[in-house]
């Protein structure tokens, strides 16, 4: 998989001195960034203390055309056995959830995703999508899927997901028009450990979900200094941002707020978009702000 910059932005200088700048928080505080967290034979590390992310410094990024080369050589066959169940860890939680939303079942509490009853949750809403004016199937995107896109063709065998998937990748599937659409879905797997400006995608992907949508992503994570030493993870000069769990648990529900976040495996986190309220509950709530908003007891007790 590749897309290692969304957009593309100068080295952040501020008066001719390089500007250390966090690639999720976008945190440039001094204090609270590690400019020696690692150092190998090649690069340096960073970590920002306000989200946990550890990264490459910008000036240290291989230049796009060092990157498509070194991505052209990846063997990611959609045919390749391996690496479909590799995958299958998004694909399974992410089949799960849009099951559970068809069938009615909540989506914000702790799921088995591995489990016989997750299994017969797909199956009974896979069913009930074959018959006569069953639910419409769920409309998804995969962000930064290489030159073989496969997850898509796995999510695309299930009755649950509108074929075909759509596809975006910065330098094999350039579409715009896949970025300016919204879904019931956005998967973004073995990417976001490529991207310059990880906040930046991350909320483009967010606003991307439609409400009650899900944002599946995968990325190894970062667990400790002592193991990021030893990690094969970092080896790779086309990674430059590494997530820990707590830039997804804190940082970004903070951000975001979803109605619920799952993780799976070591390397997969969903996150399930707020739904919508409905157009009555919305009105009536509107009409009891007005009516607050004119109470004389209200205006006494805002003033106090």
């Amino acid at each position: 998989n590749s897309f290692c910059t969304l957009l593309a932005m100068a080295q952040a200088t501020e008066s001719g001195v390089r500007v250390l700048r966090c690639p999720l928080c976008r945190n440039e505080d001094p204090a609270q960034l590690d400019p020696q967290y690692h150092r190998d034979k090649r690069r340096s590390y960073a970590e920002c203390l306000r989200c946990s992310m550890v990264f490459v410094p910008r000036w240290e990024h291989i230049p796009p055309s060092q990157e498509k080369a070194r991505y052209d050589t990846h063997q990611n066959d959609a045919e390749d056995e391996g690496y479909r169940r590799f995958l299958s860890r998004t694909a399974v939680p992410l089949l799960t959830l849009l099951a559970r939303q068809v069938l009615g079942k909540p989506v914000d509490e702790a799921i088995d995703f591995g489990s016989a009853d997750a299994a017969a949750d797909v199956t009974a809403a896979e069913s009930l999508m074959a018959t006569s004016g069953g639910p419409a199937p769920q409309r998804g995107l995969d962000f930064g899927c290489g030159p073989g896109p496969t997850l898509s063709l796995l999510l695309e065998r299930s009755p649950l997901v509108e074929k075909p998937v759509a596809l975006y990748d910065l330098f094999y599937f350039p579409d715009q028009a896949a970025l300016a659409a919204t879904y019931d879905f956005v998967t973004s797997t073995e990417v976001i450990e490529h991207l310059a400006d990880a906040g930046d995608a991350l909320d483009r992907m967010w606003a991307m979900v439609r409400p009650g949508g899900v944002l599946a992503l995968m990325t190894k994570r970062v667990t400790s200094k002592e193991a990021f030493a030893k990690w094969h993870y970092k080896n790779d000069e086309t990674h430059i941002s590494f997530f820990h769990e707590r830039g997804f648990k804190e940082y970004l529900v903070a951000r975001w707020q979803p109605h619920a976040v799952h993780f799976h495996f070591a390397d997969v986190v969903l996150f399930v978009k707020r739904p919508a309220e409905p157009a009555a509950a919305t009105a009536a709530a509107a009409a009891t702000r007005r009516c607050v908003a004119c109470s004389p007891t209200s205006t006494a007790s805002a003033a106090a």
